[in-house]
């Protein structure tokens, strides 16, 4: 099974293996494409870039045909539901590649994400909050166990932080404290709680145990190849390390920060801006700490495609679909 999700940021493959409990050998490929900023410029993809999205997507299907998938799930985010022309693509994709593109509503992909990021599990009686911070929104859901007690898609996002108040590279003070009041007249929306557990996904949060040097696979991002199969395993970092994190990208400029972490340029100076967001989720809800996962999105997709096909994964011996 695979799924492809075109955000603002990056269009991002997953390939994934349907085993016993969930989905194994979980196998990405990301490309950044920057769509968000297109957008935010003039409310449109245009032309070139939804041809170019088109062919990008149609070329990640194929990476995932090539690797036995035979079927392919697409979605699009924050960036494509706001263009005008998102239709556009819509049929660009399907006369590209014959799949249809499903773009979410901010209230689905927060969903959608909150099922991929707890399929691991939590107590049924856990209260958990929910992170997926992406390039142009945040999606946070308040659940109990694997349900959902309230879900908002909130318009800003790393990349939308760092272009919204035009950041210096390394951002100044005044860049900080501008922000922070933007983030903080976003959180007075944010559904009310008193989560225990609080879990992050989204490329913010998926880079932030390289950035703290933490031991941890590379997804080949900005390669847009399909990297080899990994095991996600989820991150809890404390809250002085998620100050430490935002600390890192305040020190240096981006440039310097990839060369020291081996991330892609592009994606360390989107972390100046998305420390610093989810610092302050992280504070607004009290959490002592935050577990940081590479499942999201794409997961909730598969796993609402295979519960809609038939429900529970198959067993050991049955013909992945």
């Amino acid at each position: 099974m695979a799924a492809i999700d075109v955000g603002s940021n990056t269009i991002h493959l997953l390939v994934a293996t349907v085993a016993p409990g969930g989905l194994t050998g979980r196998r990405h490929a990301v490309v950044l494409a920057r769509l968000g900023r297109r957008v935010a410029a003039d409310g449109r993809l245009g032309t070139a870039a939804v041809a170019a999205t088109a062919e990008t997507v149609a070329r990640l299907v194929g990476l995932a045909r090539e690797a036995g998938a035979a079927r392919v799930w697409l979605a699009a985010t924050e960036a494509v539901r706001r263009a005008a022309d998102r239709e556009d693509l819509v049929e660009a994709v399907r006369a590209r590649c014959g799949l249809g593109l499903r773009i979410l509503s901010g209230e689905e992909e927060a969903r959608l994400s909150f099922r991929g990021a707890t399929a691991g599990g939590v107590g049924t009686e856990t209260e958990v909050v929910m992170f997926d911070c992406g390039g142009a929104s945040t999606e946070i859901v308040l659940g109990r166990g694997a349900g959902v007690l309230a879900a908002l898609s909130l318009p800003i996002g790393s990349d939308a932080v760092v272009q919204r108040h035009g950041f210096q590279d390394p951002p100044s003070p005044s860049d900080r404290a501008a922000a922070a009041r933007t983030i903080a007249r976003a959180l007075e929306g944010a559904p009310p709680g008193s989560p225990s557990v609080g879990v992050a996904t989204g490329g913010t949060a998926a880079n932030l145990p390289i950035l703290l040097g933490h031991p941890r696979p590379r997804t080949g991002e900005g390669t847009g190849e399909l990297g080899p199969a990994i095991a996600d395993r989820p991150v809890t970092l404390s809250t002085a390390e998620l100050v430490r994190a935002q600390a890192v990208t305040d020190g240096a400029a981006s440039a310097a920060v990839a060369a020291a972490t081996g991330l892609h340029p592009e994606r360390a100076r989107l972390l100046a801006g998305g420390t610093q967001l989810l610092a302050a989720l992280a504070r607004h809800y009290r959490l002592a700490d935050l577990t940081v996962t590479e499942r999201g999105l794409r997961d909730g997709m598969l796993l609402e495609a295979l519960a809609a096909e038939g429900g529970a994964p198959p067993r050991r011996d049955d013909p992945v679909p």
